[in-house]
């Protein structure tokens, strides 16, 4: 249970900064030209982790995006993702997840930023 619990923690942090570098520059990275670090996790790799290990990616991923205004990313361009989330759970989170990669298994070498970004966007832009 140690063990378990040491790797779901090792898990949550990497997913919070990923998703404090992917989210937080996302948005307006084309228009700079900003260039990002490759990511921790593929998509491909993403599929192989235990469903626990698949939701502590994801709810890492969610958190780190949204402290990503602690580092000078403009917290506007992540308001559609705030209003989104605000009363999601991370189970429903993951399941949306898992929704777009499943119809998108072309897309599964990508980084795993990217992937969480494009189920999030698509589903909180259906969903307003």
């Amino acid at each position: 249970m140690r063990h378990l619990l040491g790797t779901c923690v090792v898990w949550l942090f990497i997913a919070m900064i990923v998703g404090v570098i992917g989210f937080g520059v996302a948005s307006n990275a084309h228009s700079q030209g900003v260039l990002i670090k490759d990511d921790f996790l593929t998509g491909n790799a993403f599929r192989t982790l235990p469903r626990a290990s698949q939701r502590i990616y994801v709810m890492g991923a969610l958190d780190g995006a949204l402290l990503a205004p602690l580092f000078a990313a403009p917290k506007a361009q992540l308001d559609w993702l705030e209003r989104c989330t605000v009363a999601m759970t991370y189970d429903q989170a993951t399941a949306v997840v898992e929704t777009y990669m499943a119809e998108n298994a072309v897309r599964w070498h990508e980084p795993m930023r990217t992937l969480v970004y494009s189920a999030m966007r698509r589903a909180c832009v259906v969903t307003r």
